[in-house]
């Protein structure tokens, strides 16, 4: 696992998307970093710790090449 840090306005989702290229990957993102009982959807706070996979199935390497490292941020 490698660790990132939230940047304003993010949410769960807009990290799966950027760190996995697959918005499905939420679900990862809650379980490996305790996140139960929060909204998905909601903002989460900047330069909060994120435990992020590695390598996973829910990987989906040519979304994150179109991404090219961008920050994802849904507003």
């Amino acid at each position: 696992m490698r660790t990132i840090e939230t940047v304003k306005g993010q949410t769960i989702y807009d990290l799966a998307v950027q760190e996995y290229g697959n918005v499905e990957a939420a679900f990862l993102i809650v379980e490996d970093n305790n996140l139960y009982g929060i909204d998905v959807a909601a903002s989460l706070p900047v330069k909060q710790k994120i435990q992020i996979r590695e390598n996973d199935d829910a990987i989906r390497t040519g979304v994150l090449q179109r991404l090219d490292r961008a920050i994802v941020i849904s507003e």
